[in-house]
């Protein structure tokens, strides 16, 4: 059980590999990113109950 974990252990390449495979992923949607609704920013029923003072079940 005390092995020493290096570069060349077996669990350390699949790790490492799947790492990679996430920055890929990140990478694809950092550059096809595209806002939804146009690029607007809509508020939620609490952020306007906030804003307007009432209650949610006003609004």
């Amino acid at each position: 059980m005390n092995e020493l974990i290096n570069k060349d252990n077996e669990w350390i390449i699949h790790f490492m590999g799947r790492l990679d495979r996430l920055l890929d992923n990140v990478e694809h949607l950092t550059a096809n990113y595209r806002p939804t609704l146009g690029g607007e920013r809509f508020f939620t029923d609490k952020e306007v109950s906030a804003r307007l003072k009432v209650s949610r079940w006003t609004l």
